[in-house]
């Protein structure tokens, strides 16, 4: 039983296996072999010559180190989980192997299997730094995976990013005229996006009858329903033409 870094992936697992096989086939001199194997992509790919994966190349050039010395190797795929007794009798020894104190550790993997783990470590700790951040970007998105893209006419895309960004000619037209702010007739407060969609007094009949969410993370966020509701509820306000 072998054990591998949590980092790697389920082909990673299967091919060196394979070429592990291989090198027990070499140490003892095997001149006969057939190695079997449910993973059908990993067969795939030491058949690939052109363009083969780094561990590929590995079982590739173990295989022809040992037909040169004369010894006969054979691969034979076997479909998984359709009760073959030594495939079914393979598995449960490698889901042992996670926790047995008698699997043989490796520190083998791929580059394919760095760069997934260098990509995962970036993003969580892209994703922790943002978490820990209170600004009006990440309480409307608090996951740093993109959204869904949704078809909207240019218009609505213009209006619809304004409003997330926080920064629209209602909010901010008093940077451009190089005046006050005004502040909301019905609150007091200096009018922002939040305070216009969740909280305003004047328009609150109208965010009742829309059943418009009373956060940003919903309001504005990717669901298709939730972005028309804005969209009607701008409209009904007289708010459209001044984002």
């Amino acid at each position: 039983m072998l054990k591998l870094p949590d980092y790697c992936s389920i082909y990673t697992a299967e091919a060196l296996a394979i070429s592990h096989a291989l090198d027990i086939i070499k140490q003892d001199s095997i001149n006969k072999s057939i190695i079997l194997s449910d993973s059908l992509s990993t067969f795939k790919s030491i058949q690939n010559h052109y363009q083969p994966n780094s561990i590929s190349q590995k079982i590739q050039n173990q295989i022809s180190f040992l037909q040169t010395n004369a010894q006969t190797i054979s691969l034979i795929w076997i479909p998984s989980h359709i009760g073959i007794p030594g495939n079914e009798l393979a598995d449960t020894y490698a889901k042992q192997s996670i926790s047995s104190p008698h699997s043989i550790i490796l520190c083998s993997h791929t580059l394919q299997d760095s760069k997934h783990f260098i990509a995962d470590y970036i993003l969580k700790n892209w994703q922790h730094t943002w978490s820990t951040l209170r600004t009006k970007l990440n309480e409307i998105k608090p996951s740093i995976l993109p959204w869904p893209t949704i078809p909207l006419p240019r218009r609505h895309e213009v209006i619809l990013n304004r409003l997330r960004i926080g920064h629209t000619w209602l909010t901010h037209k008093h940077l451009m005229t190089k005046t006050n702010p005004e502040p909301c007739l019905s609150c007091g407060v200096t009018p922002t996006v939040k305070h216009i969609i969740c909280s305003c007094l004047e328009h609150n009949d109208v965010r009742v009858n829309l059943k418009l969410a009373d956060n940003l993370y919903e309001a504005l966020g990717p669901d298709p329903d939730n972005i028309q509701k804005i969209f009607t509820f701008l409209k009904l306000t007289k708010f459209y033409n001044l984002i």
